[in-house]
């Protein structure tokens, strides 16, 4: 088929279309990967947002006394973004925090459960967390 020359070196084109075939399927790969890792990191900055936000509020909350907890009578009550410093719905992309207090299942506690429900939306998809907690209506 092919008559070699003596002391012929180089390559063939089938040799060269080989190896360009195998570092496409390598490169392709590595796209795949990116998209996939661009995605990720898209989707924990979001939970992080929604982490901070919800602990920021959580935090707030936390240093309230027991007699605030007690004022609640009707079940569920929402409370109102605490921080003044800081306004979710101005940040980039846009956050909604919804703050819902409801009274613990057994009315023979004492206790008043607090959920934190932070939405968002970015260029393609809407995400939405929820943090919970408990706290007393009865100082200690």
């Amino acid at each position: 088929m092919y008559n070699k020359i003596r002391g012929q070196q180089g390559f063939l084109l089938v040799d060269i279309m080989f190896a360009v075939l195998i570092i496409s399927i390598g490169l392709l790969a590595i796209a795949g990967s990116y998209t996939q890792f661009s995605k990720t990191t898209i989707s924990s900055a979001q939970y992080t947002i929604a982490t901070n936000l919800a602990q920021r509020q959580l935090e707030l909350l936390k240093n309230q006394p027991a007699s605030y907890w007690a004022e609640f009578t009707e079940f569920p009550a929402t409370i109102s973004w605490q921080d003044t410093s800081i306004d979710p719905a101005k940040l980039s992309p846009s956050v909604t925090v919804t703050t819902t207090v409801k009274q613990c299942i057994q009315d023979t506690t004492n206790l008043v459960e607090v959920s934190v429900l932070v939405n968002g939306t970015n260029q393609k998809s809407n995400y939405s967390e929820t943090f919970t907690t408990f706290f007393s209506k009865s100082s200690l």
